[in-house]
């Protein structure tokens, strides 16, 4: 039992490590699921007599750990999705700061160079949205009630900041876009693009498997949520094995005394039979 107790504990952690994007807690994540579920396995197989005992104490804790389990799983099974989101996230932030001083290059280039308002108000439109983006992705991670609508943000978001980097690059009249031939806002639309190619290329993946990790992190507030309930059936239950040679002592007395009974009732008559004999003689 405390063996199983301290599974338990670590079930919490790791359950809340793996959903933060620690790719190494997954494998033992798996393991102590599958640990604990042998235990489980373990006490079940138990003989007739210990189920009997403990039949209301085996049946409350089934029914937390079946849910605990249940929960660890759609952590395990979504490690992809979970990692792919925690990947876009640090390769945003990490490139957030350099996207928007390159866009900011950009504006200063065409506001140099005399280029129109429409043109210059482009590029700022696009820092704003490369910002919006990061922040949606956050939003998230974090799984909140919002998470939806911060998908569908991040997904247009995102389709429109690669499309518009793309018409800056080349013009594109039916978005009312100006090619930007500057050569020096030319090297920054290359490095922007550079710097967002991950996210560009992962924008489908990312919004399929937001609501995986939206899972991930109800599963994990649900592992929270739970483990005091968890700790307190093992508690019980450990009381009452503890209490069992107790138990059986009283049964055993309870043996010892009906054969005794037995025992003296086969004397008695045996006397009476005797008895009977000596007196027909």
């Amino acid at each position: 039992m405390a063996e199983l107790r301290a599974y338990s504990y670590r079930l919490t952690a790791l359950s809340r490590d793996a959903t933060g994007g620690n790719k190494s807690e997954f494998k033992t994540l798996r393991q102590v699921i599958a640990d604990m579920d042998k235990a489980w396995k373990a006490l079940q197989n138990a003989d007739n007599e210990t189920k009997v005992q403990l039949v209301d104490e085996l049946a409350a804790y089934e029914s937390v750990w079946s849910r605990t389990k249940q929960s660890s799983e759609v952590i395990t099974n979504n490690e992809d999705s979970i990692i792919l989101m925690h990947d876009v996230a640090k390769t945003l932030n990490e490139a957030l700061p350099e996207l928007q001083a390159e866009h900011d290059n950009i504006v200063e280039l065409l506001l140099e160079n005399k280029a129109s308002a429409e043109q210059v108000s482009v590029a700022q439109r696009q820092s704003w949205f490369a910002e919006r983006i990061g922040r949606n992705v956050d939003r998230m991670l974090r799984g909140g009630l919002d998470a939806d609508k911060a998908a569908d943000e991040f997904k247009l978001d995102a389709s429109r900041f690669g499309k518009v980097l793309d018409a800056m690059k080349s013009c594109d009249a039916s978005m009312g876009i100006a090619k930007i031939s500057n050569p020096q806002a030319v090297e920054s639309l290359d490095r922007i693009s550079k710097l967002f190619a991950f996210v560009s290329g992962s924008i489908k993946d990312i919004y399929e498997k937001s609501p995986d990790l939206f899972s991930a992190r109800q599963s994990t507030n649900a592992i929270l949520d739970g483990s005091p309930l968890l700790q307190q059936r093992l508690t019980e239950l450990s009381d009452q094995i503890k209490s069992l040679p107790s138990k059986r002592k009283v049964n055993n007395t309870a043996i010892l005394v009906v054969v005794g009974c037995a025992f003296l009732l086969l004397i008695l008559i045996g006397l009476l039979l005797n008895n009977a004999t000596n007196k027909r003689l």
